[in-house]
């Protein structure tokens, strides 16, 4: 009956054991996800940012060449 009794509760330890090495994994999983997620989040914000900055810059330098040719075209 010892014996037996025994055996039980070390395969209930090896059993929390693995479940505890399972958890912890899925938490570290769960953990870089966000990580991953939140990186592509800021990723993706700053590229807007360098796209509304490209489209503004491109829009300026349109006015300023207007403004030249008016400049140019208003002498003759």
């Amino acid at each position: 009956m010892k014996n037996e009794e025994g055996r039980r509760k070390k395969e209930e330890g090896r059993r929390k054991k693995e479940e505890g090495r399972r958890k912890n994994e899925e938490g570290r999983r769960k953990k870089e996800e966000g990580r991953r997620k939140k990186e592509e989040g800021r990723r993706k914000k700053e590229e807007g940012r360098r796209k509304k900055e490209e489209g503004r810059r491109k829009k300026e330098e349109g006015r300023r060449k207007k403004e030249e040719w008016k400049i140019l075209n208003s002498k003759f």
